[in-house]
């Protein structure tokens, strides 16, 4: 019989131990993080741009543009992609967030040479076909129109004006009509002031063997090596903005500033902890091959 009456005694902690990763500097400038800490012959690779909604100025047009990857590029349409992807047994993603950008892909080694150049071409030639992009802009105008009626989000909104301020990029509130105005050649702006300006920094977990990390080195510099169309910009700045607690700090310690030079430093060794913590082949056995 269960005993509720007598507490289970508490054991000490034991030291965590995480494994070491590799790091490398590619010739372009690019930082290659590797982490071989898996029996299965799978991987999980992870690009991270420094840059996000709110650095692009326009967090309505730059989460379709991170959404759009993914629905065609070199003239193959976001069927034929998914079609690659899912009969290789690969699963891709991209992640914006505030201040950074994430496409994360899971595959199997040996269909890496299909899925690794692929991934290339998505992130380098993305062809934003208009009717993917109307019915991506339907999509997330409803479900942004949804989201405004709940208690929750109506919350959330106050909250952000009240904590950064009303004129602050974090406060301003993205309306089903800021998506629905959205316009293609906003894309390309924002693909290429930021995805192909901002040296990522790329990790590899999971079984890496030479060859994989060869063909991802391969990948890496075929997606640098994309030209600019003429007259776009070739650098993306993107602006400091204070942090929440900074914002309080400051009411009761007007000389404090936000520490910003390690700021980018802890954004990508946050990354890098999880790329050693999602290393098993989890999502093969939950069946996820599909672009989500």
């Amino acid at each position: 019989m269960l005993d509720r009456l007598t507490a289970p005694a508490v054991s000490g902690f034991p030291r965590l131990s995480l494994p070491e990763f590799n790091e490398k500097l590619l010739p372009d400038g690019i930082r290659l993080r590797t982490l071989d800490s898996s029996e299965e012959a799978v991987t999980r690779l992870s690009v991270l741009w420094p840059a996000g909604l709110i650095d692009s100025g326009s967090p309505a047009a730059y989460g379709l543009t991170a959404n759009m990857l993914p629905e065609g590029c070199c003239g193959m349409s976001g069927k034929e992609v998914s079609d690659i992807l899912e009969s290789n047994g690969a699963w891709l993603k991209v992640f914006p967030s505030q201040h950074s950008t994430l496409l994360v892909l899971h595959s199997l080694n040996h269909t890496a040479p299909r899925v690794f150049p692929l991934v290339g071409k998505i992130i380098s030639a993305p062809d934003f076909p208009e009717e993917a992009l109307d019915t991506l802009k339907k999509k997330g105008a409803a479900e942004k129109e949804i989201a405004s009626r709940k208690p929750s989000y109506q919350a959330t909104m106050i909250a952000r004006q009240t904590l950064y301020g009303p004129k602050h990029p974090l406060a301003k509130v993205v309306t089903p009509d800021d998506i629905l105005s959205v316009r293609r050649e906003e894309l390309s702006r924002l693909h290429s002031g930021i995805m192909l300006a901002n040296k990522p920094v790329v990790f590899l977990s999971g079984k890496v063997t030479p060859d994989v990390e060869s063909l991802l080195t391969d990948t890496i510099r075929a997606i640098l090596s994309t030209s600019r169309p003429p007259g776009e910009s070739t650098r993306h700045s993107t602006p400091r903005l204070p942090s929440p607690t900074t914002r309080l700090a400051a009411k009761t310690c007007p000389n404090r500033s936000r520490p910003e030079s390690g700021y980018r430093f802890r954004q990508s060794n946050a990354h890098t902890l999880t790329m050693r913590l999602c290393v098993s082949p989890w999502w093969l056995s939950e069946g996820t091959s599909a672009v989500a």
